[in-house]
C-alpha cells in the first residue's frame, strides 16, 4: 500500500535525524555545527559548519525507502556535494543503515 506523502516526509525526516545523532555521537560534532535540511529544501541532507566538515567530510543523501534506485539517489548525492565527498545513506524498515560511496573514496579514506 503507498504511503501518505506527510508519512513519507515524516519517516524520511526521523531518518535524518537519525543520521546526524548517530554523526554527532561518533565524531564529537557540536550540535551547531551539523543540522538537517528542511523537508523539500535543495542541497545536502545534512548541513555541516566548517568545523563540522573537519570531522565529517561528507555530501549526504539520506534515503529510508523501500526500494531503491541506488544510481539515481548517488547521483544526487553528487549533484549537491559541493567540496565534499558525496555519501548516500540509507535504509528501509527493520534494516541496517547502509552507505554507497564511490571505491575510490575509499581507498583514499582507508590511506588516511
Amino acid at each position: 500500500q503507498e504511503m501518505k506523502p506527510s508519512s513519507a516526509k515524516a519517516k524520511g525526516r526521523n531518518f535524518q535525524n537519525k543520521v546526524r545523532k548517530m554523526i554527532m555521537d561518533h565524531l564529537d560534532i557540536n550540535e551547531h555545527d551539523i543540522k538537517t535540511a528542511v523537508m523539500g529544501e535543495s542541497g545536502m541532507d545534512i548541513k555541516l559548519s566548517s568545523a563540522g566538515r573537519e570531522k565529517f567530510p561528507y555530501a549526504v543523501e539520506c534515503k529510508k525507502v523501500e526500494k531503491i534506485n541506488i544510481w539515481k539517489c548517488f547521483e544526487q548525492s553528487c549533484e549537491n556535494s559541493e567540496d565534499l565527498t558525496p555519501l548516500l545513506i540509507f535504509s528501509k524498515n527493520n534494516s541496517k543503515v547502509l552507505v554507497c560511496f564511490e571505491f575510490k573514496d575509499l581507498l583514499d579514506l582507508l590511506r588516511k
